[in-house]
């Protein structure tokens, strides 16, 4: 936010009217079983970057996620679960990160998400996830590391833009760790 805009946003948060995501969210990569990268691109009507495509999902923490031993995987189970309807228990976790969204100053968690689904299979099941509505679109990249490194580079290329600020982040944290994991 520019700085002359500062004071509105804090005014509308306190007066229960936030015009970003609250302060402290996971950040999900889900990969399919047939290793593609699900890209959302979010709803026109959504609050923060509407008609944006993200490489993550994200899902503001709430009290009950902490009451589990391990709150991030929770919060990022039950985001999956919202916004792509994945079973919890047919999806497994990586941590990868925490970062600090500069323009909010959102403290977030990146998290790879593998689940028990290919591509095709998803985008039948995402239409009826309890957040459907959230995003208008889905589509796939390969996870490769060179393919996500492109993607983040053209800013979404002409299927994919505009890309949301921080999925060229998320894209190159990604990238690096499925190449520490090969063989």
């Amino acid at each position: 936010a520019a700085p002359t805009e500062a004071p509105e946003r804090l005014a509308a948060a306190f007066a229960g009217r936030p015009l970003t995501p609250g302060l402290a969210a996971v950040h999900g990569v889900v990969v399919t079983r047939d290793r593609k990268l699900v890209l959302m691109r979010r709803a026109a009507d959504v609050l923060y970057r509407p008609s944006h495509w993200a490489a993550t999902f994200e899902e503001q923490m709430v009290a009950d996620d902490l009451e589990e031993s391990d709150a991030l995987a929770l919060a990022t189970l039950r985001g999956v679960h919202e916004e792509l309807g994945v079973p919890r228990r047919l999806a497994r976790t990586t941590f990868l990160s925490a970062l600090v969204e500069l323009e909010t100053l959102n403290v977030a968690f990146l998290s790879r998400v593998d689940i028990a689904f290919e591509s095709r299979e998803l985008l039948a099941l995402a239409r009826s996830a309890p957040d459907a509505r959230d995003a208008d679109r889905i589509d796939f990249v390969a996870a490769e590391p060179a393919a996500l490194r492109a993607l983040a580079a053209s800013g979404g290329g002409t299927q994919h833009a505009p890309l949301h600020p921080t999925s060229a982040l998320r894209l190159e944290l990604l990238a690096r760790q499925l190449e520490l994991a090969r063989p």
